[in-house]
């Protein structure tokens, strides 16, 4: 629940002189640099984006609860359950082989805070938002908004307009919303833009070697009854708010302002 309150034990010291935190599980080591607090409540968690917390919830969640929810969202998801829309892309996938998912407990924990073998796209990150802003509803998104007759008749009956119901409960998506609204106020504040509403959270992909990480934001704001879900993905970029934070930003202004 929102009240859960993780606590990560005493920081170890690296190389460096840093400071940082673990997850242990099956002697495995997973750090977690990104906070200094010795706890956090879940939404402080989310907002600082405390790798050991959601690792815990990954160690010691059901497996099949954890593959049933990715495979609601498109990941690793089944040839039927895989979401049509009008421009083809590479599906997201939870695991190289889903089965490991249930017996290794460290590539589970790893998967719960983005890493482990976790293969996410823009279009599968804006779902995700779309339908916490829909109250657990997912509107497929579509490129054609009209279709009309040479005489300027409306064809009403478009078959991109889709819209899967239920994928969560309007409470769990409400208290995401909050959690992505705490984001922005706590962690990420320069995502804010003067007079909208706006929630979000970041992303770094680390890759292999010395290579720059990819920087994500994945938000949406809000004016009046005016929404938009933006996900901005910058290769190389290093870390979030430093790459995609201010393109959010940037957009989300013109687009509703």
């Amino acid at each position: 629940t929102p009240q859960t309150v993780f606590d990560f034990g005493q920081p170890r010291l690296d190389a460096n002189g840093r400071s940082y935190f673990v997850y242990e599980v099956d002697g495995g080591v997973i750090p977690d640099y990104n906070h200094k607090e010795s706890s956090l409540v879940l939404p402080l968690a989310y907002a600082y984006s405390a790798n050991a917390a959601f690792a815990r919830m990954g160690a010691e969640m059901n497996p099949d609860t954890f593959i049933s929810y990715g495979q609601r969202f498109g990941f690793s998801a089944p040839d039927d359950r895989i979401y049509p829309t009008e421009i083809e892309f590479f599906p997201s996938q939870l695991a190289n082989n889903i089965a490991d998912l249930r017996t290794n407990n460290l590539l589970r924990a790893a998967t719960a805070f983005g890493q482990g073998e976790l293969l996410a796209n823009p279009l599968s990150m804006a779902m995700i938002l779309q339908t916490i802003e829909n109250k657990g509803d997912l509107p497929l998104p579509y490129f054609v908004q009209a279709v009309r007759a040479p005489d300027g008749t409306l064809n009403e009956r478009l078959p991109n307009r889709r819209v899967l119901r239920n994928l969560i409960k309007d409470s769990t998506a409400d208290e995401m919303r909050s959690m992505l609204l705490t984001v922005v106020k706590e962690g990420v504040k320069s995502a804010a833009v003067e007079g909208l509403t706006v929630g979000g959270k970041t992303g770094t992909a680390q890759l292999a070697g010395d290579a720059h990480p990819h920087s994500w934001f994945a938000g949406f704001a809000e004016k009046g009854d005016r929404k938009i879900v933006i996900v901005v993905f910058v290769e190389n970029s290093g870390g979030a708010s430093i790459g995609s934070v201010p393109i959010f930003a940037r957009l989300a202004a013109f687009a509703l302002k």
